[in-house]
């Protein structure tokens, strides 16, 4: 039997996992890959106005992106909770 994920964001990564399927979990990987390429081309690009700073200035951009999807990400588990929520109501008034 598997063991529950210790952390917070361990059993968050769990439970997009299981939501996603398994048939997306690479998809993660491919996109967070992709972010990568995409922050140090974007660092390239800078380089020219920013110099040794193009890479923090492009992260810094980039990091602008991870909050929003951090605010997609919490705004997405308050609708999941209240579509359990609202399961759990239905089961319990069909009992």
């Amino acid at each position: 039997m598997a063991q529950a994920p210790q952390n917070r964001s361990h059993r968050v990564s769990a439970a997009t996992h299981d939501i996603a399927g398994k048939p997306l979990a690479g998809h993660r990987a491919a996109l967070g890959l992709l972010l990568l390429v995409f922050t140090l081309a974007f660092s390239d690009l800078l380089g020219p106005r920013y110099g040794d700073k193009s890479l923090s200035v492009a992260l810094a951009y980039f990091s602008l992106i991870g909050l929003w999807g951090s605010l997609h990400f919490w705004l997405c588990g308050r609708a999941l909770a209240k579509q359990q929520a609202a399961k759990s109501v239905q089961s319990a008034a069909s009992v």
